[in-house]
Parts: structure tokens; C-alpha cells; sequence
């Protein structure tokens, strides 16, 4: 009898054990989520949160980077400066690859998980395709990059902060009245952009006593353009304006001038970028341009410049280009707009449009009642790689 009386004892003594040890990690882990719990309820650093779709691959990636880079430099300044109870900003950024339905599945995607009072998109194609959406949401959409003529009288939840291709469009056109040239034929990228470009440059031709001699489309992504030169050339034009913003833009001029095409080459505000310049190299030797007044050189003269860009070559041992000023000035004046209206689309899309007079990087800034950011327009050359005004023809803002 005590021998099982023992065996029994111990068999006790082992469940007690078992208890105890179950009961302890029941314990445990009740403590471990009430402070999980706990930590849950107490206050996080919140961010007030934007999004941005942009060509970060692909072949206008190199624009999608210096926007992305504008605006996070914008993004540092302005979180380094914020006072109490103020939130700092934060970008969900998505590639868009340049393609307008990848651009919406980003879109979605940006949306379902934060869903933002504003989306900076890139490139007029991408733009386009996302407007819809944007509009249903009645999220400000603040575009870059955009030149599509007429794209924010699609919404009024839409802001544009960029030269419109009608604006260059009419520059350049303004520009040749002025000069004995006649016949122009246009190479333009086929894509939104530079479908709209062509239109309305043919539109303004014509009221200038301009010849448009031909309009041949080319490819973002072409790499040989001899028969398309070809055609212009059998036209016998006096001057060759090429719409673009990719590489593929300036292969074309470099081709134009390797098949013997000598007469004057004519461009938009992109492929007047120092590394399309460097890519051109002799073939874009006194090629004609539309421009803004951006100019990094001026930094002495605003401290405000001169701040950017020192900024921008300290962390990326380069110096800024328009891509990166418009997307700087754009955040700085989304962040204007949420201070004076408050952080909501309605609130910020109200602020936006009280903005004259703004003092940007660019320039004096105004945001027009369609939501365009008016910008002044100029003529310049490439002259051995840097660009210089057309004194005799320099234009003012384009009414």
C-alpha cells in the first residue's frame, strides 16, 4: 500500500507541476498581449500621407527620378521645419513604368491602402488614364510632366505644374514669325503628348502663315528613324521641330543630322536637359528650344534657389533640373495650401487655388482658376552645350 500510495503521490505532484507551468504561460502570455494591446493604444507618429505615381523604369524613368527627387528634398524641408501639433508629410510612391494601365493599377493600389487627398502623377499619357478615377474619389491630382493641351478643364480636382505643349507649342510657333523660315515639318512621340503638341502646333502654324509641311509619329522606344527622316526631308522643310522627352527623341535628331539633314532642329523643354544635350552631343549644336526660367546659375541672386540647389548636389552630386523644380515647387505649395485650407482634397484643392504670387524656385508662380500653374516661356540655343536666350526673340509669358 505506501509503495502505490508513493506512485500516486508523485502522479499528483507531476499534474500540480503541469498546472502550475500552464497556468504561468497562460499568465505570460495575457501580459504579453495586454501590453501588445497597450502599445497599440498609444499615440504613433502619424504622417500626413500624398501619393505619387511616377515612371521610376522604363523609358521616362529618368524624369520620374528627378521628380521623385524634388519632391523628397521638398519633403525634408518642410518636416525639418514643422511645428507642434503639425504631422510630417510622407510619399507612397508607385511606378507607373510610363504605361498608362500599369499607372492605374498603381492607382488602385495607392488608394485601397491610404487612400490620399493628393496624387502627383507624371507623363500625359499615365495622367490621363488615372483622371477618372481621380475624379470619383475627388482626390486633388496634381500633375507633372503633363503638356496634354487642355487636361485640367477635365476636372476640377486637377492641377497641372508643368508647361502645357500648347504653351510651347504657341512659343515656339510666336518665335519663327519672327524669323525668315517658312516650312516646318514635326517628328512628335506617339503617345497623348505628342499627339496634342502636333494639334496644336499645326493650329497656331496656320494662324502664323506657316507651312507645316509634314507631321510623321515615332515611337518612345525606336532606335531607327531613317525611313521616317526620309519622309520629312522629301518635304523640303526649313526648319524640323521634334516633340519628345526620351532618348529616343534625340536618336532621332542625331540620325536627322547623320543622313545629311542640315536645316535648323527645333525641340521642346526636355531635350534641352544637360544629359540629352550630352547624349545628342554635335547633332543638337544650335538647336532651338522652349524653355522656363529655370536657371541654377541664378542661385546667387535667391536664397531660396541657391538653398535648393545646394541641397540637391550635396545628396546627388549633380545640379537640378526643371524636372526637379517643378515637383519641389509643387509639394511646397500642396503644403501652402493644407496649412491655410487644412489636410483634406477639399481643403487643399481650396488653398491651391488662393495661391498668386507665389515665390518658387521658378519664379513667380500663379494658380489660374482651371487649375494651370502659370509659368513665363522663353526661346533659347544650345550653343557648344550651354543654353543661351535668343535675345532677338525673346518671348514673354504666352497669354
Amino acid at each position: 500500500m505506501s509503495i502505490s500510495f508513493l506512485i500516486l503521490s508523485r502522479k499528483m505532484a507531476q499534474r500540480d507541476w503541469i498546472w502550475v507551468v500552464g497556468i504561468g504561460c497562460l499568465i505570460l502570455m495575457m501580459i504579453l498581449w495586454l501590453g501588445s494591446y497597450q502599445s497599440s493604444k498609444m499615440p504613433k507618429t502619424e504622417f500626413r500621407q500624398l501619393g505619387a505615381i511616377f515612371p521610376l523604369t522604363g523609358s521616362a524613368a529618368q524624369i520620374g527620378i528627378w521628380q521623385q527627387r524634388g519632391i523628397e528634398l521638398a519633403i525634408e524641408r518642410l518636416n525639418q521645419n514643422l511645428t507642434p501639433p503639425a504631422k510630417p508629410f510622407q510619399i507612397i510612391y508607385e511606378d507607373s513604368q510610363g504605361d498608362p494601365k500599369t499607372g492605374v493599377a498603381a492607382l488602385q493600389k495607392i488608394i485601397s491602402t491610404a487612400n490620399p487627398p493628393v496624387i502627383f502623377s507624371s507623363l500625359s499619357s499615365v495622367s490621363s488614364a488615372i483622371l477618372p478615377i481621380l475624379e470619383r474619389h475627388q482626390t486633388v491630382s496634381l500633375l507633372l510632366a503633363v503638356s496634354l493641351p487642355g487636361i485640367t478643364e477635365r476636372s476640377e480636382w486637377t492641377f497641372r505644374c508643368h508647361l502645357g505643349s500648347d504653351n510651347e507649342a504657341e512659343a515656339m510657333a510666336a518665335y519663327l514669325a519672327t524669323t525668315p523660315i517658312r516650312r516646318v515639318a514635326v517628328a512628335y512621340i506617339n503617345d497623348e503628348f505628342g499627339v496634342g503638341a502636333v494639334a496644336v502646333f499645326r493650329q497656331v502654324a496656320e494662324d502664323k502663315k506657316l507651312v507645316v509641311t509634314a507631321t510623321e509619329a515615332y515611337n518612345k522606344d525606336g532606335s531607327d528613324f531613317r525611313t521616317l527622316v526620309t519622309k520629312l526631308r522629301r518635304t523640303n522643310p526649313e526648319a524640323i521641330y521634334v516633340i519628345g522627352y526620351v532618348n529616343s527623341s534625340v536618336l532621332l535628331i542625331k540620325q536627322l543630322r547623320e543622313l545629311g539633314v542640315k536645316v535648323p532642329v527645333l525641340g521642346n523643354l526636355t531635350l534641352s536637359l544637360p544629359s540629352f544635350l550630352q547624349l545628342g552631343g554635335q547633332a543638337l549644336e544650335g538647336a532651338i528650344f522652349t524653355v522656363t526660367p529655370f536657371d541654377v546659375q541664378q542661385g546667387q541672386e535667391s536664397p531660396e534657389l541657391n538653398s535648393f540647389v545646394r541641397a540637391y548636389q550635396d545628396r546627388y552630386q549633380e545640379e537640378p533640373n526643371v524636372y526637379t523644380a517643378f515637383a519641389y515647387d509643387a509639394m511646397m505649395m500642396v503644403a501652402q495650401a493644407a496649412q491655410n485650407r487644412g489636410f483634406s482634397a477639399e481643403g487643399i484643392r481650396e488653398g491651391l487655388l488662393e495661391i498668386h504670387d507665389y515665390q518658387g524656385i521658378m519664379g513667380e508662380l500663379n494658380v489660374e482658376s482651371n487649375g494651370e500653374i502659370e509659368f513665363p516661356t522663353r526661346i533659347v540655343q544650345n550653343q557648344g552645350g550651354a543654353i543661351v536666350p535668343v535675345e532677338s526673340s525673346l518671348l514673354k509669358t504666352i497669354e
